[in-house]
């Protein structure tokens, strides 16, 4: 059967659609919104509420994006209602040390630790694929990154 449905959150413009297009996937199947965009090929769309129906998608990236959420527990249970049982799915965001948190209307407390992010999607991670916090490995960094990888399990 093969992977069919990725929903990319957040690509701002349509270079992130046309490199997961470079990796084979047919831009029929590429998925992408975001609440600002000039292109038709991303489709307006807050991911606290996606238009989307259960069980869409095979991949679900969410890039840089769970950082600007003021409610990331409602974001992360829209991705993972969209997502299909066994799917992946892949979160990158980064932080900066001085100024953590970003929303200040903030409803939750901002990631601030690696075990912070995965403590967030953990009732829905059946396997970590790849897990890399660069803040675990030094604290001289202005800016660090988190990276997750998972398989979901519903």
């Amino acid at each position: 059967k093969g992977i069919s449905k990725i929903l990319c959150i957040g690509p701002r413009t349509e270079g992130e659609i046309y490199n997961i297009f470079t990796h084979g996937f047919k831009l029929k199947n590429i998925h992408a919104i975001d609440i600002l965009s000039y292109s038709k090929k991303i489709k307006l769309c807050d991911a606290h509420n996606l238009f989307y129906k259960k069980d869409t998608f095979d991949i679900t990236l969410c890039s840089y994006v769970l950082a600007y959420s003021n409610n990331k527990k409602k974001m992360i249970k829209e991705i993972i209602r969209c997502a299909k049982k066994n799917s992946i799915v892949a979160v990158a965001m980064s932080k900066h040390k001085k100024n953590f948190r970003i929303n200040k209307n903030s409803r939750d407390k901002d990631i601030k630790t690696s075990n912070h992010l995965y403590d967030l999607f953990k009732p829905h991670i059946k396997k970590v694929y790849f897990q890399n916090f660069t803040s675990d490995f030094s604290s001289k960094h202005q800016i660090h990154n988190y990276f997750l990888i998972f398989c979901v399990k519903k």
